[in-house]
């Protein structure tokens, strides 16, 4: 409520597992986190670049879906074999898509095996991966690669698609 932190939950089918499967909490600036971390004056390794755009992005996402007025939830996705997807658009028990993040230049099919593993049980979900400063294109088996500003355009063709159950 002070948005201080984001807590994004776990996705599950079943409101029991929900209560087991535990959050991921996001402090609100990456700058904080970097403070907190005592990196505030380093250079970023590739994986902390790769957490602190993520929790960029997700700052941003929760900005657009308030500033649309969509009564949409972000949750994440992870299967006990360890695949996961770092969020999913949520209304209800509907998904409405599947979001990877990477920080990385060049971004191809074998960064997306999170996103394949979910597209197995839920083909039908539009799946994307954002990044910074690359161009639309379909990254195959329904993935498609966006840069992070464009995906955020991007939201309202979403909301105009009809959701999908939590078994499709």
């Amino acid at each position: 409520d002070t948005f201080l932190a984001y807590r994004v939950s776990a996705w599950t089918r079943s409101r029991r597992k929900q209560l087991v499967a535990h959050p991921r909490y996001y402090l609100f600036d990456c700058g904080v986190t970097s403070a907190l971390a005592h990196t505030l004056d380093e250079r970023l390794n590739s994986e902390v670049r790769g957490r602190r755009f993520e929790q960029f992005f997700l700052g941003q996402l929760i900005a657009a879906l308030h500033y649309r007025k969509l009564d949409w939830s972000v949750q994440f996705w992870r299967t006990n074999h360890g695949a996961e997807v770092d969020f999913l658009l949520t209304k209800g028990a509907a998904i409405l898509a599947a979001i990877e993040v990477k920080s990385r230049d060049i971004v191809s099919r074998t960064d997306t095996s999170g996103l394949q593993a979910f597209r197995d049980e839920h083909p039908k979900v539009p799946c994307f991966v954002v990044g910074i400063g690359h161009r639309p294109r379909d990254l195959g088996d329904g993935v498609t690669l966006m840069d992070w500003r464009a995906f955020l355009k991007h939201i309202p063709s979403l909301a105009r698609r009809k959701p999908r159950g939590p078994r499709e």
